[in-house]
């Protein structure tokens, strides 16, 4: 019997495609402005609000177009169009189901927020692929914050020390592994296949 019961994904940047940068560049079609623009949405406080919550888009735009007026026709393309690059990676969706195959339930645990996830959860069905999600706009709470990890281990009756967790944000893995999972940073898909592997987790 593995010593692993569950195996809880990020999302963003592992199983779904996110990418500030290439989204801005896609979209308003100019390195410098793509650059200028998506720092000044994308990781900003008003950001995280969102992830949160605690704003919808359209007041997270607001706030950050009266801030930035000079760039407020970017901001509005980049607020318009960025949902519909969070696509699913294939090689991504590919490893959870791997997992799954090997006899492991699988989770996600993730920053959207709402309008994001209202776009990505309907129209990918990762509901069909995990057993379990938790998105931080719908309990009010973000990653790095050990809240919504616990959110997540007493929704779904989880023993902390038998779950891997994969973020590709270090700060997020910290978290997991204070709370006694075995935290794993993503860097690149051959390394978390490897990593995986370690722990007899993929189906050979």
């Amino acid at each position: 019997m593995s010593e692993y019961d569950a195996v809880i994904f990020d999302l963003g940047g592992i199983v779904t495609a996110y990418d500030p940068m290439r989204f801005a560049i896609e979209i308003l079609h100019d390195l410098e402005q793509a650059d200028r623009v998506r720092r000044l949405v994308f990781g900003t406080k008003t950001w995280l609000a969102l992830d949160q919550g605690l704003l919808t888009e359209k007041e997270a735009e607001a706030r950050i177009t009266a801030e930035n007026p000079g760039d407020a026709a970017a901001i509005h393309s980049l607020f318009d169009l960025y949902k519909n690059l969070l696509v699913p990676i294939p090689e991504g969706i590919a490893i959870v189901r791997k997992v799954k195959e090997a006899g492991h339930r699988v989770f996600a645990l993730s920053n959207f927020g709402p309008e994001a996830w209202e776009v990505v959860g309907r129209r990918d069905l990762y509901g069909e692929i995990f057993d379990g999600i938790v998105i931080s706009s719908e309990v009010k709470l973000v990653k790095p914050d050990p809240a919504i990890f616990e959110v997540l281990i007493e929704r779904y009756g989880l023993e902390p020390k038998r779950c891997a967790f994969i973020d590709d944000v270090p700060a997020n893995v910290e978290t997991a592994r204070r709370l006694g999972l075995d935290g794993i940073h993503f860097e690149n898909y051959p390394q978390l296949v490897e990593a995986l592997e370690e722990r007899g987790l993929l189906k050979s």
